[in-house]
This record gives structure tokens, sequence and C-alpha cells, in this order.
């Protein structure tokens, strides 16, 4: 396991077997196991690229040593790019790499290589393989957008129905509320009106105190017609004074009588002997 973040110490033991232990096989194994873990990172890439680099160009100045000539030399003398070794990890890095800054920086880091160490033809092959990455590295990118975007949206259109419903529910509610108010206020005036009416038809009601005794609620007495304001020593009889009736209309309405001594007008005087006289 690699106990480091970004692999931190695993790269360091990579440049110490192969800068001071120069065990080129342990290096090559410890970059493996970085690249199963760190593939992403494109820093690591490029470090191990320096790597190999600097492994090759070791190897070349020893062989140059013993006289039988370098493996970059000859490919320099054949006309081949060198360094095929550290070429091929930057070609695995971009089948590898999705994210799109650590993407651009590995293809400046490829480029630049091939400018310092590549052939015009390795240089264009490079900036091939770059393009084609970075476009498949952009329609991943608008696919990813394009995803989160959908689920946005459609978090947001669960959120305005949670929030409808709940606003649906709280009107159902509320209108239930009024209802069930409207009902028992309904009813108690219902019982207020059958209690009221069968006070008024039942019997004097009964209801106990505090100490449990009954008390029965006494009938209301009935009011006693009033008395006439009659002289004094005016007839009576055993019921009572006698209290002359009602008059039907008003004294002041009532067309007063002519009293027996009254005079005849003239003009009935005089047309009473014509009558006399006629018969």
């Amino acid at each position: 396991s690699v106990p480091a973040a970004d692999g931190g110490l695993v790269r360091f033991w990579i440049a110490v077997e192969a800068q001071l232990v120069g065990d080129v096989a342990q290096a090559r194994a410890l970059m493996e196991t970085v690249f199963a873990r760190f593939g992403q990172n494109a820093s690591i890439w490029i470090e191990c690229v320096v790597l190999e680099r600097e492994l090759e160009q070791s190897v070349d100045a020893r062989g140059a040593c013993g006289g039988g000539g370098g493996s970059a030399s000859r490919r320099a003398v054949d006309g081949a790019a060198p360094f095929e070794k550290a070429r091929k990890l930057f070609r695995r890095a971009v089948t590898v790499i999705t994210d799109a800054h650590q993407a651009l920086a590995l293809h400046t880091a490829w480029t630049a290589f091939e400018a310092t160490w590549g052939t015009l033809a390795s240089q264009r092959a490079a900036e091939i393989r770059c393009a084609s990455h970075w476009a498949a590295v952009c329609r991943r990118c608008d696919k990813v957008a394009a995803a989160a975007h959908e689920a946005a949206a459609e978090a947001a259109e669960a959120a305005a129905a949670r929030a409808s419903a709940k606003s649906e529910s709280r009107k159902a509610k509320r209108h239930e509320a009024k209802a069930k108010k409207q009902g028992n206020q309904s009813k108690q005036a219902q019982d207020t009106q059958h209690a009221h009416g069968g006070q008024a038809a039942s019997s004097p009601a009964s209801h106990k105190r505090k100490d449990g005794h009954q008390v029965v609620a006494e009938a209301p007495a009935q009011k006693k017609p009033r008395s006439a304001l009659l002289p004094h020593g005016a007839p009576t009889s055993s019921a009572g004074p006698m209290v002359p009736r009602v008059l039907k209309k008003p004294i002041h309405a009532r067309r007063p009588t002519k009293p027996a001594s009254d005079p005849k007008p003239p003009q009935a005087a005089a047309a009473a002997p014509a009558a006399g006289s006629d018969a």
C-alpha cells in the first residue's frame, strides 16, 4: 500500500532506487504501483518520464564507456527518436487521465519533451495524440456537466413538487379545521336551542349543589294584574273591586251624544210644519 496521499514516499523511493542504488527493475516496479494508485495525477507521470529518461541516459553512458555505444546514440544515427521508454509513459498517460487540468499539464510536458529530445515526426505524432486526447476529455466534461445540470433540474423539480404537496396539505388541514370548527359551532347552537326548548316545556329544573343536596328551582310566579286606581268607597264584590270594562275606543275618539234639551236648529223647525201640512 502507498501511505502518502499523492504517493510522495513511493516517489522518493523510486528516485533512490533509480539514481542512488541503480536498481532499474525495482524502480520500474514501484512506478507501476504509483500508476495504479495515482494514475490521474499528471505530475507523477511527468516525474516518472524524467526518471526513465535519466535511466536510459545512464545506460547509454555506461555502454559508451564500454566501447559498445549506447542505444540512444544508435537511434540518433539511424534517425529514430531517442528515449522510447519515456515516450511510452506519455502514451499510457493520455489513455488514463480524464481531468481537463491534468490533461493540459500532461500535453504541455509531452510537447516540451518532444521539442527537446524528439524528432520532427515524433513531435508531430505527439501533437496529434494530445489533440485527440483533449477532444475526448472535453466530450467527457460536457457529458459530466450535462448530467450534473440534469440532476440539478430533477432535484429542483422534486423540491418544487414537495413544496407544492406541502402547501396543499397545509391548505387541506386549514379547510378541515375550519369545517370542524363550523360544525362544532352549529352543534353547540343546536344543543343550546334544544336545551332552551326543553327547559321551557319541562317542569321546574333541578340541580345538585356542591354539598350533594338536590335543589328544585321554583317556577317563576305569574305576574298579578295591576289594580285599578279607583276612588275610595267604590263598589266591590267578593272577587275584588269592580273594575269597569276597558273601552274599545279611546274617549277622545267617541262621538259626543246630543243632550235632550238641545233646541232644534231653525231650518229643522221650519221644515216640521211643512211636513205636517202635507200630511
